[in-house]
């Protein structure tokens, strides 16, 4: 049996300093259609965000946990510890099972902190120039989703030197490499395992769900939208009919990368 520990996560979960700081989803044009006709947030499940290291821990984090069941098993550590099931497993094992597998249940509402637009995201997401962003604010976000949503900022740290709790399963994911500093993330997560009716974690069940869609207030949420730069007019146009079909009244903007030098 697997549990889940009780802690507070508002005195884990980071909030940005500033609070009115305003935060972009940069999205291609197919799934701002998508956003806008279920009128529902997309929360990716984060094993195939695309990054292995999701949800993972740093490698003193796996030597403590080496430690922990030496320590109280020795070396024959028992097998089939944490679950009636896999009994060729060993406690160790079952944890690093365990892990992997709550990232099939672990869902990812991805946002980039920034007051101006990022011209590496605009970059990183548009494989063509049909892409948009959507602009909004940590408060405003906050405020218009459920209670029982996880959001906070990511902490870029070093996996070879950092150490972090391993009382909470939501806490690795708000865990990613120094390498990706550059994404200013903030989060909102979901996470959600089946429960047995003895109220434990079921384990053997498989998640057959890419990522949940969660309904939200857009027009509360979304203050602005932007489209890529270098986007003909033609997708201009598009994009304002497509926010009018769904009756999305916010302003539309050319992207602020498009504007002309002076010289």
């Amino acid at each position: 049996m697997v549990d889940i520990p009780q802690i507070d996560l508002d005195s884990l979960l980071k909030s940005p300093d500033n609070t009115d700081i305003k935060i972009w989803r940069y999205i291609s044009f197919t799934k701002f259609v998508s956003l806008l006709d279920s009128r529902s947030l997309y929360f990716a499940r984060s094993d195939l965000l695309g990054d292995p290291w999701e949800g993972s821990y740093p490698i003193l984090n796996i030597l403590k946990r080496t430690r922990y069941y030496e320590n109280k098993y020795g070396k024959n550590i028992p097998k089939g510890f944490l679950a009636n099931m896999r009994e060729s497993m060993s406690a160790l094992e079952m944890d690093s099972y365990y892990l992997n597998w709550i990232r099939k249940w672990t869902f990812i509402s991805c946002w980039h902190m920034n007051e101006n637009e990022s011209a590496a995201l605009w970059k990183l997401y548009s494989s063509s120039n049909e892409v948009v962003a959507i602009q909004s604010k940590y408060y405003i976000l906050k405020n218009n989703i459920p209670d029982s949503i996880s959001i906070g900022e990511v902490k870029y740290i070093d996996y070879n030197e950092a150490v972090i709790t391993d009382q909470i399963a939501i806490w690795p994911f708000f865990h990613k490499r120094m390498s990706f500093s550059h994404e200013k993330e903030l989060r909102a997560l979901i996470q959600d395992p089946p429960i047995k009716d003895d109220l434990s974690i079921d384990v053997t069940r498989d998640n057959p769900d890419t990522g949940r869609y969660i309904s939200v207030d857009l027009d509360s949420i979304i203050e602005n939208v932007y489209i890529a730069p270098s986007s003909p007019t033609w997708f201009h146009g598009i994009v304002e009919k497509v926010m009018d079909k769904y009756k999305l009244r916010k302003d539309l903007h050319k992207s602020s990368l498009d504007a002309d030098p002076v010289f």
